[in-house]
């Protein structure tokens, strides 16, 4: 016995797209860093443990599966080459949502530290005091303004013997080692003056020998703080920033 079925032949406008598994190949301890959402969350990994596709996915979940905003997202690494593997990366996974879940890729902010620190400084520049074009100094450029400023001002009397380039040195190693943990001359300054109260009360229970190399190297650290202060005045005054500064001036503009 044979039958007759109908036939119906349509046209279907767009190729069918499975879901996006966000999760697979991803372990346990992944996982749970993917889908967290309740608050802050800090992931302590060494080289090679999989990092930077933990971000990805992380990211893709975000805009996927929670409707974020690409645009609201930020997602920063160290160097250049890191940004550029993370953005392709990233696009690769959304492409699997189909075209337009790939198109807002380009719309997530995946920037270097420094580079996205540039953005927001450029951006919000009146406020920090600056012009809306801020010049970037190098470093040959920052000692020139810290030699003027020492034989200017004095500053680090205790280090002058050993010469004004030395001095210049030393400072410019030390504020790159402060704005590298986010503070600031204002900071250091504070810090200083903290340091020496310490000091003061000899709060540790130092020896006599001790206690003066301390209060010798606390007094180089406050000289430092006001060179420090100094420095940036000028720089704020000449519309000039330095490589650090692209680290703690977002920072402070954030906290203002």
């Amino acid at each position: 016995m044979a039958y007759d079925f109908p036939i119906a032949v349509c046209r279907i406008p767009f190729a069918y797209l499975p879901p996006v598994d966000l999760l697979a190949g991803l372990n346990e301890a992944q996982r749970r860093a993917v889908e967290h959402d309740s608050g802050p969350l800090v992931v302590l990994a060494g080289p090679g443990t999989g990092k930077t596709r933990l971000i990805i996915h992380r990211v893709a979940h975000m805009i996927l599966e929670k409707g974020v905003k690409p645009e609201q997202v930020v997602a920063l690494t160290f160097t250049v080459k890191a940004c550029e593997q993370m953005r392709q990366r990233l696009g690769e996974l959304l492409a699997q949502g189909g075209p337009a879940a790939a198109a807002q890729a380009n719309l997530v902010n995946v920037h270097t530290y420094h580079g996205f620190g540039h953005r927001l400084i450029r951006r919000f520049a009146d406020r920090l005091g600056l012009p809306s074009r801020p010049e970037l100094i190098d470093s040959a450029q920052r000692k020139r303004l810290l030699r003027g400023l020492i034989q200017q001002d004095k500053h680090l009397s205790l280090m002058l013997g050993q010469g004004v380039d030395a001095a210049a040195e030393h400072a410019g190693a030390v504020i790159d080692a402060l704005r590298d943990y986010a503070v600031d001359g204002a900071g250091a300054a504070a810090w200083a003056k903290e340091w020496g109260a310490k000091l003061a009360r000899n709060e540790e229970g130092l020896d006599a020998a001790a206690l003066a190399g301390a209060q010798a190297e606390q007094s180089i650290f406050e000289q430092t703080a006001r060179l420090m202060v100094a420095l940036e005045a000028q720089q704020r005054q000449r519309g000039w920033l330095s490589m650090s500064e692209l680290i703690t001036e977002p920072i402070r503009l954030l906290r203002s």
